[in-house]
């Protein structure tokens, strides 16, 4: 199948936290069964410079820096024409630094992804994200995640465990290249917080399918965060992100 002999550009945006997406990226190289182009788009101002140095050898690695910590949504549109001018899949990955993922984790969704758009307007599928083994997707509804907004929850009939979702989790987006430029790619007026939900918005709005295949679960590892980091990330979230998916509730801008 042609989604599954060409390259898939993964993005990452890394800032500081060594531990964290040096993991990351192990796991990717250990659990990629597919091709795949890692983009690794470093915010550190070159603090992380040796840790990065690791992996210029690897061909399908791609190493970029930014003078400057410009958040997440504007590195990856900042960069995205550039990642993206030979891609042949019509899709790419946008994976934050502190994710591990598991076995055959692209290819799963990829799969999804093709079963759904036969069907449907496909725009983001998201894997079931979890910040430790006990929290697979029955212990998530079971206790009211807020992220899930799941309708026909048991009717997953477009294609086995993958189920409608109107927000779902950023910190792993397979996204539709057509519905992500139409809708002006990431939302970047905040230096952290609102780019998922916007987007989630966009697609929804938009008419495209955003889902949750819970064939895919990964890690949410956290291990170089700490309070400092934390105060950090909390400044920069500004008025409410629609964390639990409420579209009729506006974000701050």
């Amino acid at each position: 199948m042609l989604y599954l002999n060409e390259p898939i550009n993964i993005i990452m945006v890394t800032y500081h936290r060594i531990n964290d997406f040096k993991k990351c990226i192990a796991s990717i190289i250990s659990n990629t069964t597919v091709p795949y182009r890692l983009h690794i788009i470093d915010n550190s101002q070159n603090e992380i410079d040796e840790a990065l140095n690791e992996y210029s050898h690897f061909s399908h690695i791609n190493i970029i820096k930014n003078n400057q910590n410009i958040g997440k949504a504007k590195s990856v549109n900042k960069w995205y024409k550039r990642i993206m001018v030979k891609d042949k899949t019509g899709l790419f990955v946008s994976i934050d630094s502190d994710i591990i993922v598991d076995k055959n984790w692209l290819c799963k969704l990829v799969k999804s992804y093709h079963i759904i758009n036969a069907k449907s307007k496909m725009g983001i599928l998201a894997p079931v994200i979890k910040n430790n083994q006990v929290e697979t997707w029955d212990w998530q509804l079971n206790n009211v995640i807020r992220m899930h907004n799941v309708r026909g929850l048991g009717d997953d009939r477009l294609c086995g465990g993958v189920y409608y979702n109107r927000y779902t989790a950023g910190p792993l987006f397979l996204i539709n290249k057509r519905l992500f430029e139409a809708v002006g790619k990431f939302y970047d007026k905040q230096l952290y917080g609102a780019d998922d939900g916007k987007l989630c918005k966009a697609a929804n709005d938009a008419g495209f399918f955003v889902g949750i295949d819970t064939k895919v679960e990964v890690i949410h590892s956290n291990l170089g965060s700490d309070e400092e980091y934390d105060q950090w990330k909390m400044r920069n979230i500004k008025g409410d992100v629609d964390i639990g998916g409420r579209w009729d509730q506006p974000i701050s801008e």
